[in-house]
């Protein structure tokens, strides 16, 4: 089965932070990561009334290449009047941080921060 989805998406809501959690078991691409921004957008789980959007991956794996950047970072900017205002924070304990980082730094109009520990990026989306 090809068209099976080697993933699953554990969603926690905090009403009074504003926080949305994430949490991915199992492996995801970034074409995954971009589809989950689609699916959360239309369904009204991203909006802008959020603070903080957190996707953890402590129990997953995030296979994105560095060679992938551009596409998240061209679906940001498509969808900036939403984003703007809100946090985004990625927890991962692998060598995949870097891509995240690395869109940090190129892209600083989004509040976008990376974290080994899913209690540091929630402090980071509490600030």
């Amino acid at each position: 089965m090809e068209n099976e989805k080697a993933y699953s998406i554990k969603y926690e809501m905090d009403e009074n932070q504003g926080i949305l959690i994430r949490e991915i078991a199992g492996e995801m691409g970034m074409a995954d990561i971009i589809d989950m921004w689609k699916k959360d957008i239309a369904n009204g789980s991203v909006n802008k009334n959020l603070k903080a959007v957190i996707t953890d991956f402590s129990s997953g794996k995030n296979l994105s290449k560095m060679s992938e950047l551009k596409s998240i970072a061209t679906y940001y900017e498509e969808n900036f009047d939403l984003l703007e205002n809100i946090k985004i924070a990625v927890v991962l304990d692998d060598n995949t941080v870097a891509i995240p980082l690395m869109y940090q730094h190129g892209n600083p109009k989004i509040q976008h921060s990376v974290f080994s520990t899913l209690v540091a990026a929630i402090a980071w989306a509490k600030e």
